[in-house]
Order: C-alpha cells, then structure tokens, then sequence
C-alpha cells in the first residue's frame, strides 16, 4: 500500500533544462513484499568479476604520457611469517597469504588521463609494492557506464585481467580483483566518446602478497600443489562418489588477503538461490563478504595429474561479492557458522550443485569433507567412524563434531569453512579447526548445522530462516541441480531497492518526469541485464506501477528494446493494452500486468518500458523512487527528437531515479524462434478461483509437464507428464496465499503460458 503524502512544491532547478516538483509516497503493505521479494532474487543485476575479455587501448596506441606509480609503505614480511606460524598451529583462522594496505586513488587524485584523436579516453594509474610477489585490488566504489572497459596487468604485461565492464557493478559498489603476479601493476580504464555518466572508480585497498604464491612450482596458480602429500585429489576414485556435491565446493580469496572454503546449500523452494555456507571466522562481517572472491572448479582434470600440473583455470569461473545473511558470533553466544548470498547466481557454465543438509543432531555414520587445503585443487577426506560432539575452544559448548582420525586425507589453512557431509551426502557442519595434519590426522572440529540452524532466535543469527524459508519443518534436504535441460524458477527483475520511497515527479511546465509531460517525450524505459542470472533468456511479461493513467483513446504499448551501446535500441517485443484498462491506486493495492502473446528471446542487456500515449486528453505517468535510493543510469527517457537519454544526463532531468517497471523473465532451452506454435490453446478455469484450478490440455500435446510459480517467481508446483493421466488437470491451491501464479504447460515441442488468480 503507498501512504499519500503531499511535500510543498518546492521546485528542484537542474541542469539546463527540466523543473520540477515532486509527490512522495511510502512503499508499505503490498509493494514492500513484493520489492523484498524481488530482492532476494535481483540484489544486484550483473555478474561481478566475470571478465569479457579483450585487449586494453594502451596495447594498440602510442600513448605519450607516463603512467604514474603509488608507491606502498614498505611491508615487515619476517612479523607477518611469525604471526602466520601462530596461526597455523591454531588452524582456526583463514590462511593468510598478504598484508592489506588501505589507499585512496581514484580517477580524480591519481594517475594520468590521455584522450585520443577520436575522442576516447584512458585514464592509468600505476600502484607499486616493493618485495610483492603479487599485488591485489578492492575497490569501494566501482561502477561503469555502458560501453566502457577496465583492465589490470603487471608492467611486463605476462598477465591481464580484464576487460571488466559495467557488467561488473554491483549495488554495492564494491568489486574486489584477484591477485596479479609482479610488484607493480597497472590499472587501465577505458571510456569511448559521450559516455552516459562518469565512471566511479575509487582504489582503497591494496593487498600485498608476501609468500610468493605465484613463484611455488611455476605454476599459473600458486597456490597449486602447496597442500600436504597424503591429500587427494576429488577426481581421484576416491572422490568418484561425490561428483555432484564437489561442484558445491569453491575456494575463498577474503579481502585479497586470506584464503578459506565454502559450499552451495540448497534451501526448501528448490529455487538455487545462491546461498552460500562457510565458517564465521572467514567471513564474519558484511564487509568482508563484499570484498570476497568464489572461485568454482579449481580441481585437476585427473586424478594426481602430473602432465599438465596447471588445475583448470579458476579465473574465468568466479564471482565477486556477497551479502552476509547470517552470522553468530558476539558477547551472548559464538557459533561457528556464516551464510551468505552470492552477489549473482553462478551460470550453468560452473555447473553449480546446491548441496543438501541435515538439521538434526544425531551423529553420521561415516563423515566427508571435500576443502581447498592451503588454497590448492580441490581434495577429499574421509573418516570412516562416526563424528562425536565436543566443544571447540572459543565457542557454545557441545557446538561442534569432532572427527577423532582421517582415515584419508587432512584439512590444512585454507581449509576452513568446508562442508562436512555425512553418508547420505547431506552437509551436517562445516570446519572451524583442529589438530589433524598429515603426519597426525586427528582431531578436527566441525561447527554443527543443528546448532547453526536454530540455536538462536535472530533471523541474522540461524541458518533455518534462510534455508527453510517456507516454514516447512523438514529435519533434512536433497541438493539441488539446476539444468539446461528442464525450465527454471520465473523471477521478476527490479532496481528498486528494499525501503526505497516511491515518488511521483511533477515537471512545474506540465505533466510527468516519468511520463506524459509538456516536453513532449514519446517513450520510457528501465535497463536490465539477464546475464546476471546465467540461464534466464525469455521475458514472459512485465509488471508497472503506474500512479496516472488518464484517458480513452490509445492503446499503450508496453515494449522491450534490445542494448545497443548502452542506450535502449531497436524493438523486440511488443504487448498492448487500453489506457482504460491500465490500473493506477496511490494506495499501492494494484500494478499493471502485460503479458507477451510469445515469450520474447533475450541474450544480455535489455531495457524495458512504455511508449507513451500521444492522443489528445490521454496521460501515464509511472511511479519512480527518489534521486536518493536510486541506482544511477537504469533510468531512460526518449524526448520529442527521439533521441534516448538516461535521466541522470545534463541533457535530461539530470537526475537518478528507478522506475517501478519489473520485467518477468525465464528460462527455455530451445530457442523461441524454433517452438511451434500451438494451433490450440489450453483453457484453465474458473479464474479468479478460490481453491481449485482445472487445467484443460484436450487440444494440445499430452506429453506436458505443468510448473505452477507464484507472483515472486518460486516455483510451488509441479505436474510431471507421466502422472497425467487424463485431459483434465486438477491443481489444489488451498496451501497457498492469494495472488497471482504463473501456469507453464511444456513439452519438448511448445511452451504456454497462463495466469491465474488465487483470491481467499
């Protein structure tokens, strides 16, 4: 529901052109649940630390300007070595590799701009760290404009990172780089001619690695081959067993300096939201989970692989950034356990498992850990008795499994937060430290999952609101594969953000910022990537809160555009509906929904929105957050030249803002231009229903499944063809709430697409 509330037009003078007032009013009720929602699934819309690859400008021209270097404070390495030593006999911290130096460089205080004859610019900074063997970056302020390229290499340009794009930015803001060989570096950013807004880049840490991980064996990755000699390797035959669990497991780089393990977990809607599961004394604040690197797949392509000793590159399969969900560890209480939720999904091209869990306290049979000692490829131990309950010192009493003896393998630095899983390949723990070495592989503590998932009431402090979200009560989970082979959960996508304030601007000239106004604009439109979420490539429809809709005339047009060098481009589907049918409520009890007659097919960023209506008496206006919550250049208008702007340039309102345009977007896995269409449609009835909903499939391909999702994309049914036994299909919606849900009736030929509406 939107509280009404009227400011006093007090009028904002922007830049050269527009004025305006602005009309304010509180997310509550409906739009709160569903932003919340939304958020769970889009708390950032791209993928971070994927690199597009690419060459930096500075490699093909002839630059005259020297690049300046920032020079480190020198680094005492022997007092890092003696604090490290300590540390490793306990094997209850991170396994620290480099000394974090905080900085304040950004494209207005440091290095050199140079601007080439057709406009382009770059802009370098060089930072140095005598003694480094490899230099790390974070910074907290990244965020790109369309079109623009950033790189970072070492001075004899042997190893590039990069091009990272705006595809990289975050809400955050935040983007943590891995380490670059070398002890001096050079950052590149590259920006073409009119770019939409200034970049935000702004270094303030720099991590200095004082082990000489990249020199150990002259291997590409340096921490390769460092764990103990009785580790084995998960592709081994041992490993055989847990294929689909490993691809669970990643390495942790945390703040560029230490180095632990973690795992996917799966939680009850099925869903691969990307929660992942690690040891507190790893990622302990939501500081730390920001500035963290995931590397999947670090693992040797056979088992102790001695011809190609280089792991499969773990550089192109990871992800930078995280959100801390839950955590336990202050005055009242310590448990071992952190979860968090990737900053994105990883793609299908990890192949990520979500592995499952057990909640209960009773005792495995037979435990596994599969961990990155000492960073290495990843490896596998067994301990072939059951665990027994002790406590660890530091932390509640009894919180802990203790494995008495390996019988294969160890766990090492590097090792913490690993899950322990017991015979049925469900997670019961996950590694706080120990004694256990190669020449003495015993006594190891795992934090329990029983005591992590409720031991505490705060939702901050337990894992069970998260990973249970549905109340469903159940003591244990499988883990969960997502496929290219079967359609995935429909989310909706949105740049608002959880508290944000909606507002209705008003041009003091006439009209709507966000709509019909006396500037004469034709169109808007929100930008949107769906490479974030890896294997969602259809938009179903669209949902718009719209505050005006006046009129009888025109029929709006509720339109997708294809990216075309960051600005909104050509049209590639197209629903229509009748101004007089578009539902507008301050109140928030309504939005519009527009679905396409066939799902439109999307590759990577795209923009969603309107054309507005141009006949004489007919007005829209959408409803927008403020300049103050918003996230910047999402926001597009196209004015009476027709000429696309963002909001935020001098040349339009020169303001940033988000529109409340949330596209609804999917997954198929056969192209959308090769399914047939449906010479019949499927009827579903009675609609409104208030309990039951009949599915009629007479006239189409019985060979069907049925996936019903609700309004915030979690799918809460589903029908398998070989249980469909007759041509009427009964789904029971007395377990769930009222709203809208989504019926996808799909074979191996076609996919339809119903909505129904559950009233109570």
């Amino acid at each position: 529901m939107f509280l009404y509330h009227i400011f006093l037009p007090l009028p904002i003078v922007l830049q050269n052109v527009k004025i305006m007032k602005k009309t304010c009013f509180t997310i509550t009720t409906l739009l709160t649940i569903f932003i919340i929602s939304l958020l769970l699934f889009t708390s950032n819309s791209v993928i971070a630390q994927i690199s597009y690859g690419g060459l930096p400008l500075s490699y093909s021209v002839k630059l005259k300007k020297l690049i300046p270097f920032e020079l480190m404070k020198n680094v005492d390495v022997n007092k890092l070595l003696l604090e490290d030593t300590i540390n490793t006999q306990l094997k209850g911290k991170p396994l620290r590799f480099a000394k974090k130096i905080n900085v304040n460089f950004n494209t207005e205080n440091s290095g050199v701009w140079d601007t080439l004859p057709n406009g382009n610019k770059i802009w370098r900074l060089g930072v140095k760290s005598n003694g480094a063997y490899s230099i790390g970056i974070t910074f907290n302020k990244y965020y790109l404009p369309p079109g623009s390229n950033f790189f970072v290499y070492n001075v004899n340009k042997s190893q590039l990172l990069g091009a990272f794009t705006n595809k990289n930015n975050k809400q955050s803001q935040v983007l943590s780089i891995s380490p670059v060989k070398g002890d001096a570096i050079i950052i590149e950013y590259n920006e073409p001619k009119n770019v939409a807004f200034k970049p935000l880049i702004s270094l303030n840490q720099v991590a200095h690695d004082y082990k000489g991980i990249f020199n150990y064996l002259n291997t590409k990755d340096g921490q390769y081959g460092l764990s103990g000699d009785c580790n084995v390797d998960i592709n081994c035959d041992e490993g055989l067993e847990w294929q689909k669990e490993k691809h669970s497991v990643c390495r942790i780089i945390i703040n560029n300096t230490e180095l632990c393990t973690g795992a996917l977990v799966n939680n009850t809607n099925n869903d691969g939201k990307p929660y992942l599961l690690t040891a507190n004394h790893c990622i302990g604040s939501e500081s730390l989970a920001e500035k963290s690197i995931f590397y999947f797949n670090y693992e040797n392509l056979s088992c102790n692989d001695t011809i190609d000793p280089n792991p499969i590159s773990s550089s192109i399969q990871s992800l930078s950034g995280a959100y801390l969900k839950a955590t336990k560890n202050d005055t009242a209480g310590q448990l071992d356990f952190s979860l968090v939720e990737l900053s994105t999904q990883p793609p299908l091209s990890y192949k990520p498992y979500y592995s499952g869990w057990n909640n209960t306290s009773l005792p495995a049979m037979k435990t596994v850990c599969i961990h990155h000692p000492q960073g290495d490829a990843k490896k596998i131990c067994k301990d072939n008795d059951y665990p027994v309950v002790d406590t660890y010192t530091g932390y509640d009493a009894n919180s802990h499994w203790k494995i008495i003896n390996w019988e294969l393998g160890t766990t090492e630095g590097g090792s913490s937060g690993a899950p322990l899983f017991n015979e049925t390949h469900h997670i019961v723990g996950n590694l706080t430290g120990g004694e256990a070495t190669c020449e003495y592989p015993y006594n190891d503590f795992f934090a329990k999952l029983s005591n992590s998932w409720s031991d505490y009431s705060d939702y901050s402090q337990q894992l069970k609101h998260w990973l249970d979200p549905n109340n469903s009560g159940v003591s244990s989970l499988n883990g969960y594969e997502p496929t290219s082979d079967e359609p995935t959960d429909i989310i909706s996508l949105s740049n608002f953000n959880e508290g944000d304030t909606a507002t209705l601007y008003i041009a003091n000239a006439g009209g709507y910022l966000a709509g019909n106004n006396a500037f004469g604009d034709l169109a808007k439109a929100e930008y949107y990537d769906s490479t974030s979420y890896g294997y969602r490539n259809v938009i179903t429809g669209v949902y718009i809160y719209f505050g005006v809709a006046t009129g009888n005339k025109s029929n709006v047009s509720f339109s997708i555009w294809n990216d075309n060098n960051g600005a909104p481009g050509k049209i590639i589907g197209t629903a229509t509906k009748p101004i007089s049918s578009i539902v507008t409520d301050v109140n928030g009890n309504n939005n519009t929904y527009v679905e396409f007659a066939n799902p439109v097919a999307i590759t990577g960023s795209f923009y969603a929105g309107v054309i507005l209506p141009q006949e004489a008496g007919d007005s829209l206006a959408i409803v927008t957050n403020t300049q103050y919550n918003a996230k910047i250049n999402t926001a597009w208008e196209m004015n009476y030249l027709e000429q696309w702007m963002p909001f935020n340039s001098d040349n339009s309102w020169g303001i940033a803002l988000n529109q409340a345009i949330w596209p609804v977007v999917g997954y198929v896995s056969t192209s959308i231009d090769n399914l047939p269409k449906e010479k019949t449609d499927v009827n579903v009835y009675p609609n409104p229903s208030s309990e039951n909903v009949f599915v009629d499939i007479s006239n189409i391909n019985k060979q069907s499944d049925i996936y019903v999702f609700n309004n915030f994309g979690t799918l809460v049914k589903k029908i398998d063809k070989n249980k469909i036994n007759n041509n009427l299909v009964k789904i029971n919606f007395n377990e769930h709430p009222a709203g809208l849900y989504l019926i996808q009736i799909i074979s191996d030929k076609s996919k339809i697409v119903k909505k129904v509406l559950i009233v109570k």
